[in-house]
């Protein structure tokens, strides 16, 4: 049970850092438009 958690969190922490990232080339699209 331990291990699916820390799984789930880095999971969870990977997809933020995905969001992140998605959000920044977003707001850098919108800029160089």
């Amino acid at each position: 049970m331990r291990r699916t958690e820390r799984r789930r969190s880095k999971f969870i922490q990977e997809t933020n850092v995905i969001k992140n990232l998605t959000c920044k080339d977003f707001h850098q699209a919108i800029g160089s438009v």
